[in-house]
């Protein structure tokens, strides 16, 4: 029988100001490193703390190095920050790797009534929908903070749906979520793979 990792929604929750906040769940890095082939090339918006302790990227840039003005690696792990008028500039970097063939996994909040939501879910591939809430480390308090008020999605850039799937969603004996494949998706990549991985799912 799968068994899909669950958390209660009924934990006490910390805001935080700030936009350093580190994904430290390391049952999802690890899945991500797999997905990559053991490893991930470059984390697009990151620093050395966050890198060195949970995402261990073999690249990563900073705020200092605006990764939104850096070329980007082939496969690509992004956890912008999650600020007003930030999304959208990082979604749209994205698509435009994309279009160049480069893979992104972006890992965001849940939120499908924000433009940037609605703009990664026409061009992405596949999302998953986390069954649990992540914790983050928040640089500003020095600690890992629970109770996250808001689901996170990991939508996915590129071409391999069926592994994206059986990486992450329920075709994996411990999936961490649900493989959403948008009807509405441009998907600009190749346009039959959505049909052909809903048939393989079916059967």
């Amino acid at each position: 029988m799968m068994q899909i990792k669950l958390l209660p929604d009924s934990e006490p929750s910390e805001s935080l100001s700030s936009d350093e906040r580190y994904t430290c769940d390391g049952t999802l890095m690890a899945r991500v490193r797999e997905f990559y082939g053991g490893f991930i090339p470059l984390d697009v918006a990151s620093c050395e703390f966050a890198n060195s302790n949970f995402v261990r990227a073999d690249r990563y840039y900073t705020k200092d190095d605006n990764g939104l003005s850096m070329p980007w690696a082939n496969r690509n792990w992004c956890n912008p920050p999650y600020s007003r008028g930030q999304m959208i500039k990082w979604v749209q970097k994205i698509i435009d790797c994309a279009q160049n063939g480069q893979e992104t996994l972006l890992l965001c909040n849940g939120d499908n009534s924000t433009a940037w939501w609605q703009l990664a879910d026409r061009y992405a591939s596949a999302v998953l929908m986390l069954s649990y809430r992540l914790a983050f480390y928040a640089l500003e308090r020095g600690k890992v903070v629970s109770g996250n008020k808001q689901p996170q999605h990991l939508f996915y850039f590129g071409e391999r749906l069926l592994e994206f799937e059986m990486h992450f969603g329920m075709s994996n004996p411990t999936p961490l979520g649900f493989v959403h494949v948008p009807i509405n998706s441009v998907n600009f990549l190749a346009p039959n793979l959505a049909r052909d991985l809903a048939c393989d799912l079916k059967e």
